[in-house]
């Protein structure tokens, strides 16, 4: 019996929850990027593995990679055909292809885009705004101190259980990336806000942080929660950030520990960052700020602004 498409892509995420740790966000981006290119193969009359194999010739793959440039982004097409890549390896692994389809696949590259951060006054803000009335704003600081002081993924936080924070000693203990573990100083504020939040909870769970429901709190939910405490700063202050994910709270821990004058090394370590490339983006983060504040306080700059009526 020949497997169909959607069962083999299946395979493939069980897989990758297993050996790889896959998180749920990555399994969901993977099915998502699957799932478009078997609809441009049914298109082609491609239904099946074999006959993939068989029609896997340039003319197929440059009109399949050139529909889905209509619809998104080179970041977002560059995602799609490593998402492609490593599928067509586990059907090469498994023994349902022979060849190496692989070699034909273009090799995009993303858009190199400066990460986005929050200054620090915007920071303390949202670091401050959460009350300590309600369990939920309590939770709330807890989160904001321990993802912008420790620097993790939200993926990290969503999963992190109750045993994994040691209060007494100042550490966390987080899985990232390929399952692999790193042990996280944190902050006096984010010990004292996740103690704080800690104690107000009833409950057994061994979830870290809770939603409304008492259940484990997801990316998605701390996403939500981000935003709406960014509404409200925005309302009561007049600081005015976009929309901000939660990613950006460890661009901004990497920005101002380096604009502090931490060293790279150091921070991709606390990052858990495998290349130190992925980490040095941020120093062209820090030079962009660096040439605002010079274009703001140069007593050359400013003349120059006052003579061009700025």
């Amino acid at each position: 019996m020949v497997a169909d498409f959607g069962s083999l892509i299946d395979e493939f995420c069980a897989y990758l929850q297993a050996q790889r740790n896959a998180s749920p966000e990555t399994l969901r981006a993977y099915r998502n990027d699957l799932g478009d290119w078997v609809l441009l193969w049914k298109t082609q009359s491609v239904h099946t593995v074999g006959e993939l194999e068989k029609n896997w010739k340039l003319p197929l793959i440059r009109q399949a990679v050139a529909r889905q440039l209509e619809s998104y982004t080179r970041t977002t097409m560059a995602r799609k055909i490593a998402s492609l890549r490593s599928f067509l390896k586990f059907l090469r692994r498994t023994g349902r292809i022979e060849k190496d389809l692989c070699t034909l696949l273009p090799s995009p590259q993303p858009e190199k885009k400066t990460p986005k951060f929050l200054k620090i006054e915007s920071m303390e803000n949202l670091l401050e705004k959460p009350g300590r009335a309600f369990k939920s704003e309590l939770r709330d600081r807890a989160l904001f101190e321990l993802m912008y002081g420790s620097g993790l993924r939200v993926s990290e936080v969503a999963s992190l259980d109750r045993a994994a924070i040691d209060l007494g000693q100042g550490w966390t203990r987080v899985v990232g990336k390929g399952n692999k573990e790193r042990r996280i100083p944190m902050t006096e504020m984010a010990v004292l806000a996740v103690s704080e939040y800690f104690k107000s909870r009833q409950d057994d769970q061994s979830a870290a942080f809770l939603n409304e429901q008492n259940k484990r709190i997801t990316s998605r939910g701390i996403s939500h929660v981000l935003q709406r405490r960014i509404t409200a700063m925005n309302a009561e202050t007049s600081l005015s950030e976009g929309l901000i994910s939660p990613h950006a709270l460890r661009h901004s821990f990497a920005t101002h520990l380096l604009s502090s004058g931490a060293d790279l090394r150091a921070i991709q370590e606390l990052l858990g960052h495998v290349e130190l490339s992925t980490t040095s983006r941020y120093t062209q983060v820090d030079l962009h700020a660096l040439k605002a504040e010079y274009e703001n306080l140069h007593p050359l700059e400013q003349a120059k602004k006052k003579a061009d009526g700025k």
